[in-house]
């Protein structure tokens, strides 16, 4: 009725060819029900529309907004006889954020260079306090609606599973490396590195094989299928990772929105952009590689006899049998890209 209209409300639309506009107000509450052919009701929405009554102070509402109030017959008749309505809808536009979980020693801090250059103002990189904290899902989503002009994140700390959020579209990017490359490069970081934390000291004072050496005696978890652990079992090492991690790791890669490897970096950028470019357009991702250590290593990952050089051949074996479930995964990763 007229009088109880809420003030600056407008009247509904005439119902002219069988058709009924109807205008969301924010302050009313509509359980609609929109029926299918055979009279069954195939979906309820909880709308708010101009010309349906408040509801009152004594009316039955949760939390969630739902309350006791019925759609009018005369809506529900015209709706019964296939009469269309048109509903409009407030809602928040759809967000899209690029989320780099990244792995120590994988490129990071090239990906992390493309990110602030690709979104100046609008990147951030996001770690916990502590040195081996890990943040999840809840953590990013949290943050990412604290900060709602974010549109790229990085970081170390960050785990799998990716958030799954109403109104924003995560999308993902790790990449991998070949373990005993990714094994040399963290020596050499840490050997160049003035931290006087124990991997820096071990790197200063060992050679190559006396470091993996020491590793694998007393911090197993950073040398054995670190790149495994880290996708299927957010980087927690309890055990050494076997066929059921490999699996839920490969699951993560062939979800993933923007797998990469280290060994295939620009053509997995290339791949990057052509995918997110419906939700970026503007995204140019080229780059200029970022702490590149000299120490790197120039021949193929694939040669052993390199490796057995470098390592010594038994020690190279043990590695290798070590790193099994990674070396498996980068094999699938590169088929992804």
């Amino acid at each position: 009725s007229e009088s109880g209209k809420r003030p600056g409300s407008r009247p509904a639309a005439r119902m002219g060819n069988r058709r009924a506009d109807l205008t969301i107000c924010p302050t009313t509450l509509l359980d609609l029900a929109v029926w299918g052919t055979f009279g069954q009701p195939r979906r309820n929405f909880w709308y708010g529309v101009e010309f349906q009554r408040d509801i009152g102070e004594g009316s039955d509402v949760n939390q969630a907004g739902q309350g006791s109030c019925r759609v009018l017959p005369r809506l529900s008749s015209r709706l019964q006889r296939g009469i269309v309505v048109n509903v409009t809808m407030p809602v928040v536009r759809t967000r899209y954020v690029i989320v780099h979980y990244h792995i120590f020693k994988n490129g990071g801090s090239t990906i992390e260079y493309i990110l602030g250059r690709a979104f100046p103002g609008r990147f951030a990189t996001v770690h916990g306090s502590d040195p081996d904290a890990t943040l999840d899902a809840a953590d990013l989503v949290e943050f990412v609606g604290q900060h709602p002009g974010i549109a790229a994140v990085s970081s170390h700390h960050l785990r799998y599973p990716k958030p799954l959020s109403r109104r924003t579209v995560f999308f993902d990017c790790c990449f991998l490396r070949d373990p005993l490359a990714r094994l040399y490069s963290t020596y050499h970081h840490f050997r160049r590195s003035d931290a006087d934390s124990l991997c820096a000291r071990w790197a200063r004072s060992y050679s190559p094989r006396e470091f993996a050496m020491r590793l694998i005696d007393e911090a197993p978890h950073q040398v054995s299928d670190v790149q495994v652990t880290q996708l299927a079992n957010a980087g927690a090492f309890t055990r050494p990772a076997d066929e059921q991690d490999l699996e839920r790791a490969t699951a993560v890669i062939r979800d993933m929105a923007v797998p990469g490897l280290v060994e295939m970096f620009e053509e997995s950028l290339v791949v990057a952009e052509y995918y997110l470019r419906p939700a970026f357009p503007a995204l140019r991702l080229e780059y200029v590689p970022q702490n590149v250590g000299q120490g790197t290593p120039r021949a193929p990952v694939e040669s052993g006899e390199y490796w057995e050089g470098v390592w010594g051949k038994e020690l190279y074996e043990r590695l290798v049998r070590m790193n099994e479930m990674d070396t498996e995964l980068v094999l699938r990763a590169k088929r992804e890209i």
